[in-house]
This record gives C-alpha cells, structure tokens and sequence, in this order.
C-alpha cells in the first residue's frame, strides 16, 4: 500500500478546505432550489443531484477531519464513484420550467469550478496532491453530467 506523507497530508487538507468553501457555495445554491419547490413535491432527479452534492461535501469535510484511515482514503480518491447518472432524468418543461435559468447558471458555475481543478491538477507536481486535484476533476465532471442529464443537454 501506498503512504502519504504527513507534509502531503497537511497539503492535501488546505486543498480540500479551499474545495469545502466551493462545495459549500454549490450545495446552498442547490439547496435554494429545492426551498423554491417547497409548495410541491421535489423532482426526483434534483433530488439525486443535491444528494450527490452533499455526499460530495461529507467526503470531504471527513478527509479535513481526518475521519477515514489513509487505507480508506487512498481507495477513495482513486475510486472517484460518487455518481448515479443513471438516475436522472431530464426535467420535464411546464411546471419546472422557472428552475431551467437557475440550473443553467448552475451548470455554468459547476464548469467554473471543474476548469480551475483541471488547471491546478495539470500544474501540480506533488503526487498526492495531483491525485487530490484529479479526485476534484472527476467528481466537478460527475456534476456537470448530472446536470446536463437534468437539462436535457451535453455535458460538454
């Protein structure tokens, strides 16, 4: 098994705090989404993303806490499997049709943030820390999937 140092870990924890604060920012603006829908019943594959965003968030605040064993976190960051695209579908217009904006602009803060990991991650040198940039590509990517699925659009 691989070791990860303790100046890398001590790295890796700035990193991630950094990470937390983006993170935090993403789950309130989903969560405001959700408060809008209060009067009728969520839609299920927003639901799945807020979900997603919130384990996202527990990941990474654990990591800072040093709550997982570094055996446990070396298999995580390199699992990088938080995703359940399968489980959403595109919101149907009508009813949902004020959120389209809001996810829009959602979407366009998600690839943001998955723009600026994927530069700090090609930029880094330190290995344990590449893999963390590389763990914050992947999971800024599984958003943006999950929300073109929610939108009806490409990825891309």
């Amino acid at each position: 098994m691989r070791h990860i140092g303790f100046i890398a870990r001590l790295t890796m924890k700035l990193v991630l705090r950094s990470a937390l604060t983006l993170e935090n920012e993403i789950y309130g603006l989903y969560k405001s989404l959700a408060d809008m829908l209060s009067r009728g019943p969520l839609p299920g594959a927003l639901a799945v993303i807020i979900d997603e965003e919130r384990l996202h968030q527990r990941f990474i605040e654990d990591i800072i806490a040093g709550r997982l064993s570094e055996e446990e976190l070396i298999r995580t960051l390199e699992s990088r499997s938080f995703h359940r695209p399968e489980e959403v579908e595109p919101l149907a217009g009508g009813e949902h049709e004020g959120l389209m904006p809001k996810l829009e602009a959602l979407a366009h803060r998600e690839r943001a943030i998955y723009a600026f990991y994927l530069s700090l991650y090609e930029k880094s040198k330190i290995p344990a820390i590449k893999n963390v940039y590389k763990f914050l590509v992947d999971q800024e990517k599984g958003h943006l999937v999950l929300l073109s699925r929610l939108l009806g659009t490409s990825p891309d």
